[in-house]
Parts: C-alpha cells; structure tokens; sequence
C-alpha cells in the first residue's frame, strides 16, 4: 500500500478533541456507538457527514433522531450530516484545511465527543500551533488529546479499521496529471465539491513538475489542481455520500494509480461511482485493479 511508502512523510500529528453539546453529540452519548465521520468543503459551507451501522438506524428511538437529521439509507449504513450553518464549531475543520501539508485521517464521534485527526509536515509547525491554540483560545469545549511527532499513517488506518472494517480499493487510469521524472504521489487533503483537488504533493529530491504555470519542486508541499476525474470519484452528489478515509495517487510513465481506503460497506457505492467516471471520462482507459479488505493485524505499525 502506498501508506507503507509514505508512513511518516508528514513527521507531526495532531488530534483534537470537541465535547459539546449538540443533538449529534447528544445521540453518540446515548447510545454509546461510534460513528466515523468526514468533512465536505461546499462553497459557502462545510458540512461533516456521519456514519453508522444500520442495525442501530433501524431502532425506533434512533429514527428519531435520524428523521431530524434527514438521515438516508446506505448500503449497511446511516449517513446523515451537519452544517457549519447550524452547528458553527464545524467551521474550524475548514480553518485547519487551509493550513499547507495538513492531511485529514478521519473523524470519530464517541460517547459524545469528537476526535479530529490529522497529520502535517514539521516545516509548517509554527502555523499549526498558532491556528490549533487559537481554535482553543475560542473554544473551552476544545482539548488537545495529541500534539507531536508522527506514529505513522499504518497505525491510524489500523485504529479506524478495528472500529469499521475498511478495504483498499484500486484503480488505475491514464494520467490526467503532469509527468515528473521519477513517480510521486499526491495525497489528498480532504474532499471538495467545487471541482478542485487540492493535495499533499510527495516528489523525489530534485524532481519538478509544471502545472498551471507554476512550477512544482521536493521543498513544495501543497498541490491544488481542477480534476474532474477525481472530483467526480470523490465528491459528494445528490444520489449518495461515500465516505473514504484515505485516498493517495502515484503518478508516472503517463499512468495514475490511486488507492482509496474506505469503509467495507461502502464498496458498491464506490464501485458504482467508478463505473460512472468510466462512462464520464472513456478516454482515460479508467479501470479496478483490485479490491481488498485491510487486517488491522496485517497494517504495518511504527512505533
């Protein structure tokens, strides 16, 4: 997996704890289930989708809740979601987005309280620090669980997936992104639905690439691009949210491989997307190279 060759890129981590008092936290409370959850960055709001196991949806007392929040049906799962309109604190997920190299590793909402997680490279630590200590400053319902070196990507992949067993999902197309002379990888950030994918760009020593007039060198980290391929996998629609937790690209020799780490009960979703970017884009010779399901035993784990 290519998280294995990017374990510990992003050398900081960070994960930040919220405890309040909305219905959502309130129903996590109650039930005491997990749910997994990520953000969405539409243009003029930010909206953080949710997760749960179906069985619990399907509860008299939880439909409730799930009728409140417009909850639809997917596959095994509920999904529903919050707006920074209504719920304001949603809007610090879209303050730590603009901060270059940082990397969304996933949501979780437990007994009522949030754990964001994220990663980011130690040259933008100063920015980092500033912006999560303001976020703090601003709100007392917000605790720092984490702040430091890195424990790798593996591991968190191997935390999610002992909660919600999640797969690794790849497909291959022909590259719709610059060349450089040695592969390298785009990770990223979180999704949009304006039609940009903006990314963690990983080149080799000395590599460039060109794009949009600008040129790319190693010492880059942020990388925004309009792709319509990947916004068209990646965002969310009018028919379904599909969450995903990890989605990295390696591109060389004209070909673009990308790996998406998501929830087993998202497949078909994600499948069924696939085979609209395949209807979407014929030129790309897009297809599935595998699908896999991830051992929390079997992910690499770095101490």
């Amino acid at each position: 997996m290519f998280i294995d060759e990017l374990e510990k890129k992003l050398d900081m981590q960070c994960i930040i704890r919220y405890q309040g008092n909305t219905p959502v936290e309130d129903f996590s409370r109650k039930f005491e289930i997990p749910l997994i959850a990520e953000f969405v960055i539409k243009k003029d709001v930010v909206l953080v989708n949710y997760y749960m196991n179906g069985e619990i949806g399907e509860r008299r007392d939880s439909r409730v809740f799930i009728d409140m929040f417009k909850g639809r049906r997917v596959g095994n799962m509920w999904s529903f979601y919050a707006d920074s309109n209504v719920f304001p604190v949603v809007s610090i997920m879209k303050t730590l987005y603009d901060v270059p190299s940082v990397v969304y590793d996933g949501i979780l909402l437990f007994s009522g309280a949030h754990e964001l997680h994220f990663r980011f490279h130690s040259s933008n630590l100063e920015e980092v620090s500033d912006t999560v200590f303001k976020i703090m400053a601003e709100n007392v319902s917000i605790s720092l669980s984490y702040f430091g070196p890195t424990n790798g990507l593996s591991r968190l992949i191997s935390t999610h997936t002992s909660k919600f067993p999640l797969s690794l999902l790849t497909i291959k197309y022909r590259s719709v992104e610059p060349m450089a002379e040695h592969p390298y990888y785009l990770e990223q950030k979180a999704i949009t639905e304006t039609g940009e994918a903006r990314s963690v760009i990983y080149l080799k020593k000395g590599d460039s690439i060109e794009a949009g007039g600008k040129v790319f060198r190693c010492t880059e980290l942020e990388y925004d691009e309009i792709n319509e391929l990947i916004s068209t996998i990646s965002s969310r629609d009018g028919y379904y949210p599909v969450c995903t937790i990890s989605k990295i690209r390696r591109i060389f020799g004209g070909e673009t491989v990308l790996e998406i780490i998501l929830p087993n009960v998202m497949i078909g979703q994600m499948i069924d997307r696939i085979h609209k970017a395949r209807l979407k884009f014929p030129d790309l010779l897009l297809h599935v190279v595998s699908v896999e399901p991830i051992n929390p035993e079997s992910v690499v784990s770095v101490s």
